[in-house]
């Protein structure tokens, strides 16, 4: 059954939103204040108050409703809101004594979700001939009227009023007996890419944890939901509160190694992992006395210049050749000086005296051919103190770049 017309307004102002489990045990001389009464016809009081008694088989005091002179009528003891988001189904206990006086009056408990609209729930008793029950224990059930922010459960006597003298309520308690539940889905979107874990059916307000597991050759990129990406995480881990599909990307990676043909003719950089698609560019400087040759792979030349990009597409494994130029001249570098070398991490370049050429940048490369350490000058200096006393120590290659004269490669030493 449903009501809804002529509703008078809740007597009481609500305190706030209760979660489950809820109890209420009536243990003051007042009507808790979350508490509030509806009638529906002409002239009907709100006659719910606070009694010391304890007539339902609980403690001192309950709750009563007394009869009154009206029919028909509605009288409802109604709870504050409870927030039943995700619950499909409730458990409701509480005790309650009847003095009867005759036929005619319903006792029943309705559930609502805006305090108007009433469905009436399993449980009701009918007034009898004037008799006083025994304190009876109730447990039943609540079905309708929630999975929402708010709803309402009331106490409500309807028909002729003045079948009955006295009802007494008491230790009410609610729990979530049944949840609604929500399927979590979740795949690679590239088969061989990776896989994942953590789907399942997931009950509401749960928390969900999906793994993404990359294949060999293979990095996780993020987690996407209808094209958006919802995670850059491995693991990422939500509240469940509706059912979602989630793709876990997977890009494939190559690694691409460089290295000199002879060491000591020149160095490389270049040693990355890069995701399939990207552009790589690897470098090489020819020491002094020698000039660049090529790339080759698998014996194989790749690319004369010393500067080589490519999109990756696969594993790659580059040689840098040098040569050994026909002018066997004494080269023009040795006119700037390094030094100490061994060095604390202070290291001086410096142009000699008869030099008038510039300092434009030096960089500084560790023997895996990775730059560390990178600075342009703007003040055309002949001279320049850096430290590198931050790096670990080890052999590093010091690349200079002066003004127009080719580059030059120091192997230097970092000894704290």
């Amino acid at each position: 059954n449903h009501y809804s017309p002529g509703i008078n307004a809740m007597a009481t102002t609500h305190s706030g939103i209760y979660n489950l489990p809820f109890t209420e045990t009536f243990s003051a001389s007042a009507i808790p204040a979350s508490w509030s009464q509806q009638t529906e016809g002409a002239n009907i009081a709100e006659n719910w108050t606070i009694s010391p008694t304890n007539k339902s088989g609980g403690s001192s005091y309950e709750m009563m409703s007394t009869r009154q002179n009206r029919n028909p009528g509605v009288i409802r003891l109604v709870s504050p809101p409870i927030n039943t988001s995700g619950v499909t189904g409730l458990d409701l206990s509480f005790r309650y004594m009847l003095n009867d006086y005759g036929p005619g009056a319903t006792f029943s408990v309705q559930s609502s979700i805006d305090g108007i609209a009433w469905t009436t729930e399993s449980w009701s008793v009918q007034s009898r001939e004037d008799t006083d029950s025994e304190p009876i224990f109730v447990n039943t059930s609540i079905v309708s009227n929630l999975n929402s922010p708010i709803s309402y459960i009331a106490f409500t006597i309807e028909g002729n009023l003045n079948q009955y003298d006295n009802f007494y309520i008491d230790d009410i308690f609610l729990k979530a007996s049944e949840y609604l539940s929500y399927d979590i889905s979740a795949s690679p979107n590239q088969p061989n890419g990776g896989i994942t874990t953590g789907e399942g059916n997931y009950i509401f307000g749960t928390e969900a944890q999906l793994t993404a597991i990359p294949q060999d050759h293979f990095r996780f990129a993020n987690w996407t939901e209808n094209g958006q990406i919802v995670s850059f995480e491995e693991i990422y881990s939500f509240i469940v509160s509706g059912n979602r599909t989630l793709t876990a990307n997977f890009v494939k990676e190559f690694s691409v190694i460089v290295s000199s043909e002879t060491p000591f003719q020149g160095i490389t950089s270049g040693n990355e992992v890069y995701i399939e698609g990207q552009t790589a560019t690897v470098y090489a400087w020819s020491d002094d006395g020698f000039s660049f040759l090529c790339w080759t792979e698998n014996g194989k030349q790749v690319s004369s210049q010393s500067s080589y990009s490519f999109t990756v597409s696969c594993d790659r494994n580059l040689v840098a050749n040098f040569q050994m130029p026909n002018n066997l001249s004494q080269p023009e570098f040795q006119e700037v000086k390094v030094y100490p070398n061994p060095s604390k991490g202070l290291i001086t370049i410096e142009n000699s005296t008869s030099s008038s050429r510039a300092l434009e940048s030096i960089t500084l490369i560790d023997e895996s051919g990775r730059g560390v350490s990178d600075k342009n000058f703007t003040d055309n200096p002949q001279k320049i103190t850096e430290d590198f006393s931050f790096l670990p120590d080890g052999f590093y290659f010091l690349l200079i770049k002066t003004e127009n004269t080719k580059d030059k490669i120091v192997r230097v030493l970092i000894l704290k």
